[in-house]
Order: C-alpha cells, then structure tokens, then sequence
C-alpha cells in the first residue's frame, strides 16, 4: 500500500513543475455585456479568472482545470481571440494581438502536455472517491436508502470473500492429509505383497486335452487382511507422528460444511436483494432515459428559440465579419432588444426653458475649436437646404413626416446619408432644439443611449459629449464622442415660410478626446444637423402671442458611420425604423414638455 504522504509530496512537485501564466485578456461574459476586461491566471494546471488584479485576494469568479479532454483552440479568423473548454464549461479569450495570444496558448498546452505525459495526470492518481459528507458529493436524503442497500451488499460481498479464503484453507490442509494417507497406504501394499508366501502354479486341463497354467485369484480373507494392514498402518503412522499436519478430518469436515452452507446462504441473500431490486433499478433507468430524452428536446428548443430572440452567449453569434447568423437572423435579433427597450422607455420630463434671448457673443464666444464647428455648420446647411432629387429614396411617410435615405457605401460599410422633415404645432424651433442639445433629455429621446457625460464645456451652447449606447445583441456596444453646437440661424429661400420666422439648429459632429479613447466600444462616427423655424402665423395687432399661432418646421439631416460589421440589410431596416422614431419622440418630448411654459423664440 503506499504511503499518502509521498503521494502528496509527489503531487505537490508536480504541480511545481506545470507552466505558469497571468496577464489581462478580454472575455466573453454574456450577451449583455459581450467582451469585459478580466485578470487570467494559468497555475497549477488550473486556468482561473478575476475580475481585476486586485481581486486575486478576493478569490476566483471561475476557473477551468486543464486536463487530457480540454479544449484549446485558436480561432479561425480573429487573430487574437482564443478559446478553452472542457465539457460545458468554455471561456471565450481575447489578448491584445496575435503574439499576446500565441503566448497563451503556448503555456496552455505546455500544461496540457504535461498533464498528459505526467505520472500525475494518470487516472490513478486522479481518481477521487466522493465522501457523503463532501460538499461536492451527489448525495441527499432521498438517495440514503439506497447508499444504505449498497452498504449490505458490499457487507455481503466481504463475508463471501472471507468464506472463500477459510474454504481454500480447510481444502489445502484436507488436500494435505489425503497425500499423506495415499503414500502410507502405497507403502503398505508394498511391504504386505513381499511377505505372501510363494504358490507354484497349477496346471489345469481343457476341452482339447492340453494343459495351461493358472493362477489362484486373491481370496476375499487375503484383501481384508490388506486393508486392515493399510487401516492399521496409517493408524500407527498417525500415532506415532508420521504423517505430516495431523488433521482433525471430522472437525475439518464439519468446518468445511458449514462453510459451504454459509456461502450458500450469502449467494442466496444476494441474490434475493438483487431479485427485489431488479424491478426498480430498471424502473430507474427508464425514467432517467426519459428525463435525458426530454433534456435533449428541451435544449433543441431552447437553441432554436434562442437564436430566434438573440440570446445565445457566444461571441461567435454577435457582429463579426464571420458572425454564425445570417442578415436576417441579425435583423431579427436587434428588432426584438429594441422593442424590449421601447417598452421600458422612461417617461418625459418637463424642463424650464431659458426664454432670455441669445446675442451674437454668447454662441460665438470665440474657443479652440471655432473654426472646426463654424466649417460643420455651414457644410450641414448646404445638406439641409439641397433638394431631394431622384438619388433619394423614400422609406416613410406619415403625414406631415417625411423620411428620405440615399444608397451609399464605402468599404462595404453602409453610410446611407438621411434626411427628414417634419412640422410640430405649438413649439417652436428654440425648444425643440433645447430639448435635442441638453444633456439631460437625451435619453428621453433615444431610448439606445446607456450613459452620456459631458468632457468639456467649450461655451454655454459648444459641448463635448461622450455617449455610450446600449449593448444590443448581437450587434456590438458601440459609443460616440461628439461636439454639439447649437446657435440661431436665418431662414433660407428654400424654406417656404409665411409671416414672421426665427430658425435655429443643432450641429453634432465626432471628434476625437482624450477622455474618451477609441478602445473598448465601436466608435460611431457621425455628422448630424436639425435645423428648425419657428412659423408665427399673422395675427392682429396687439393681440397675445399663443401656441395655437406658431409651428415648428424641421428638417433632420444625419451621415453616420456605425463601423464595425454589421449587416448592411440590418443597417438599412433599422436605420429605417430609428428615425421616424426618433422625430416622433422629440416631438412628443417638445410638445409636452413645452406646454404651459413661457414661449422661447
């Protein structure tokens, strides 16, 4: 038998001798959060993450040992992505490059050799036998009846084993004096046929008249007085000490019945235990045949509707230029996450609106990145006051809302240019865009936006924004750094106006800052204008000003870049069903929040 302690000492050597590896790598969490930023850890044959370095202390959230079975393996196309899996359990990895990776997976399957070349990794040496008070144990109350039946028949097991071991005792001791017998007799008969005294033979006569000799047959007294002498030697030999391991042939003989009736006994309670288990035990694997048969079913169902509502956490399923679902599983996915979020959309809220009027000095209050925004303003004015001719397409109409996209792409990246144009009756142009500039009324808005924080206050209507938007699966997070300008603005003669008319607009456009690096998210890039004039309509004189007299008259211009590799059909669709979303928002943000409030023109 050996001896635990070595067997913990080799084990610990070892463990000692297996490749050790640390370092941050991207993994896959789940489908919410996609890619986060984790502390691996390769030691003692065990790969385990943290949530920072910090939390090493703190204990492992996972960890997968490397064994024979484990899986490691290189993606296909991402160059720096990899993943490890034994059985169900797989972290999905990505280093920073493909050199960071190729030192992964060169000490992953360091240890994976090993483990498999190692004494230690033998199954011997692995093999554990669960204690029923072991928390890993599959043990609980209702299984104590029959760890209780397998006790007795082990219980049973040993007990024959034991009558096996005193039955071949009591055969090899009678076997012994059986020997012992046989060569006392065999000597007997030899010294008792040398003292028969010589009979000359006699010759007899047959039918033709010759004579053959003939031999007198043994008389019956003569075998008796043999075996009497044989009886009597083998007493004597056994009196006198001659025979070898005297046994006591009726005790042994007594011994060796009852243990033939006592293995007899056992064979039969086994075979009675068994008999009464029979039926159950087949009743058991039926029903755990079932149970896997409608686990299997369960789990095809659960895939299939998975896919179909975009929750299946596997990075190989998100957007990717090798993504396993096809445009319209893609489509389909977003669709659904969107509704989801529409349906949980916060409820507007009113702001108090500056109605004090704005001079030239407060918007073009000089700053590091005035001629930037001055350029965008007047490049998004153009764009606005262009005519829509035969290149645009109309994708929605409802009313007074009109939607307008042109076809084009770069790459294989969709930058469909969009134009819209929409009236509100009783707002007016400086509301609706104070309510698209401020920071706290973007998510009423746009229901994609997760956190937005302002990086820098150029002036009191010039702001840097860095906006993160809502993870939906299985497109990629995506974010936006953005300046945003907002100033008044003259009516254009391409803008039909009747009366009196005061414009304004917003102009957002990305840029980059070093607040908000482009390393984490998909950086969307984007140029946006809304333009708006307020319409008075003609009224006597000296009567009040209402809201029943002005309309907000807009038109929405938007060029996006969403990078990354989604789907130009699933761009296009949702591009499509965003927008006239979006104007039906901020109008309904605009005229509620505008009512009973002081008009701003």
């Amino acid at each position: 038998m050996c001896d635990p302690s070595s067997d913990d000492l080799s084990e610990e050597e070892e463990e000692a001798r297996l490749p050790e590896h640390r370092g941050q790598l991207s993994k896959w969490t789940n489908f919410f959060h996609g890619w986060q930023d984790r502390w691996l850890v390769l030691s003692k044959g065990a790969l385990s993450y943290f949530k920072s370095v910090d939390d090493v202390q703190q204990g492992c959230r996972g960890a997968i040992k490397i064994q024979k079975n484990t899986v490691i393996k290189a993606h296909e196309f991402d160059d720096a992505r990899f993943d490890v899996a034994i059985d169900d359990a797989v972290f999905y990895l990505r280093a920073t490059d493909s050199d960071e990776r190729k030192a992964w997976l060169d000490a992953l399957n360091a240890t994976k050799k090993s483990f498999t070349e190692s004494a230690y990794a033998s199954e011997t040496s692995l093999h554990r036998y669960d204690s029923r008070l072991s928390i890993a144990s599959t043990y609980s109350q209702q299984s104590s009846s029959s760890v209780t039946r397998t006790q007795h028949l082990k219980e049973k097991l040993y007990e024959m084993e034991t009558y096996r071991d005193l039955l071949s005792k009591q055969v090899d001791s009678l076997q012994s004096f059986f020997d012992s017998c046989a060569g006392i007799v065999a000597s007997n008969i030899d010294e008792t046929d040398t003292s028969i005294p010589f009979k000359p033979k006699t010759m007899t006569s047959n039918d033709s008249g010759s004579t053959t000799p003939s031999s007198q047959p043994a008389s019956p007294s003569h075998r008796q007085s043999v075996s009497a002498s044989s009886t009597l030697a083998v007493a004597t030999a056994v009196s006198k000490g001659l025979v070898g391991n005297v046994t006591d042939f009726r005790g042994e003989a007594m011994t060796f019945k009852a243990t033939s009736a006592g293995i007899l006994a056992s064979l039969s309670n086994c075979i009675d235990m068994m008999s009464k288990r029979e039926e159950q035990w087949k009743r058991r694997l039926e029903t755990e045949r079932d149970r896997k048969r409608k686990m299997e079913e369960e789990h095809k169902v659960a895939l299939v509707q998975a896919r179909k509502g975009g929750i299946v956490s596997s990075p190989d399923y998100e957007e990717g230029p090798h993504s396993a679902l096809n445009d319209e599983e893609f489509f389909d996915a977003v669709e659904v996450a969107l509704d989801h979020e529409d349906q949980i959309e916060k409820i507007p809220h009113p702001i108090t609106n500056n109605s004090d009027e704005v001079s030239d000095l407060e918007y073009l209050t000089p700053n590091r990145l005035s001629e930037m925004v001055e350029e965008r303003i007047q490049e998004n004015l153009r764009f606005v006051y262009e005519s829509v001719d035969q290149n645009w397409s109309l994708v929605h109409e409802d009313g007074e809302m009109k939607v307008y996209r042109r076809d084009w792409e770069e790459s294989g990246v969709v930058l469909d240019p969009l134009k819209a144009q929409h009236t509100i009756p009783g707002v007016t142009a400086r509301e609706l865009c104070q309510y698209f500039f401020d920071k706290d009324f973007k998510k009423e808005y746009d229901s994609t936006i997760d956190t937005v924080r302002i990086l820098e206050k150029l002036n009191r209507y010039t702001t840097i924004y860095h906006q993160i938007h809502k993870r939906v699966w299985p497109s990629s997070q995506r974010d936006t750094c953005f300046v945003s300008h907002m100033r008044p603005v003259k009516p254009h003669r391409s803008i039909d106006v009747n009366g009196e008319s005061h414009g304004w607009m917003v102009c957002n456009f990305s840029i980059d800052h070093d607040q908000a690096p482009a390393n984490k998210y998909i950086r969307c890039k984007i140029n946006i204008a809304l333009v708006a004039f307020t319409i008075v309509q003609p009224r006597e004189a000296g009567t009040e000003l209402t809201r029943d007299d002005i309309t907000c008259k807009l038109t929405y211009s938007a060029h996006i870049n969403p990078g990354g590799w989604a789907p130009a059909a699933a761009v296009r669709q949702v591009s499509k069903r965003e927008a006239p979303k979006f104007l039906r928002k901020i109008s309904s943000l605009a005229a509620n929040s505008s009512g009973g409030k002081p008009i701003a023109l």
